[in-house]
């Protein structure tokens, strides 16, 4: 209950800040208009602020992302963290337990936000196949975003939302599933960079 109470809070209260502090613009959201159940949002990563940003993506559904930041020993910033979705992962095995996590989630109706990068990068970077995996394992939807802009005060963000990529219906043709995943994580990429592409 304290989740949803914060999450309608923070809705109301922080999202029109940081919509006038960083100019956000979000492009595509007519993608957005068919999507109900479980999801998995795949994302460049170029700031700490894309997990806080993408969550106002799809209003009022509590984002799920993972974070090896709950271990700190800010309790402050981990319980704020964790109002906003964010789970811990074990670091002695943080691609295992992330990928069972997130698989948990999603079955369970939830949406899960990755970035595959593995960490921030300034320009889109080859993706790693955890997200794959996971789109792979539950043939969840996959919606591809693209993240740009500076996060500084009165530079423009933009948030560039594409078309939802249907796992089941891409009639992957090979009963190998370590093919099978490179296949997906292959899509995944080209969607997302083709974002970027047309931001330009």
């Amino acid at each position: 209950m304290l989740n949803k109470l914060f999450l309608w809070f923070s809705e109301i209260t922080a999202f029109p800040f940081l919509f006038l502090y960083f100019k956000l613009k979000i492009i595509g959201r007519e993608n957005l208009k068919k999507i109900k159940g479980p999801l998995l949002i795949v994302s460049n990563h170029t700031s700490y602020w894309d997990a806080i940003l993408i969550h106002y993506v799809i209003p009022f559904r509590r984002l799920f992302f993972m974070t090896n930041s709950l271990t700190l020993n800010n309790k402050i910033i981990s319980s704020i963290l964790s109002l906003y979705g964010a789970y811990q992962i074990d670091k002695k095995d943080p691609k295992l337990q992330g990928i069972d996590l997130s698989i948990d989630k999603i079955k369970r109706g939830n949406i899960v936000v990755m970035f595959p990068e593995g960490k921030i990068y300034k320009e889109l970077h080859e993706f790693k196949k955890g997200a794959a995996i996971i789109a792979s394992e539950t043939n969840v939807d996959v919606l591809p975003v693209y993240v740009s802009g500076k996060y500084s005060f009165f530079k423009r963000t933009k948030i560039t939302i594409g078309k939802v990529i249907k796992i089941d219906a891409l009639n992957i043709k090979t009963d190998d599933k370590i093919e099978r995943i490179d296949i997906i994580n292959n899509i995944l990429y080209t969607k997302v960079a083709e974002l970027k592409e047309q931001e330009k």
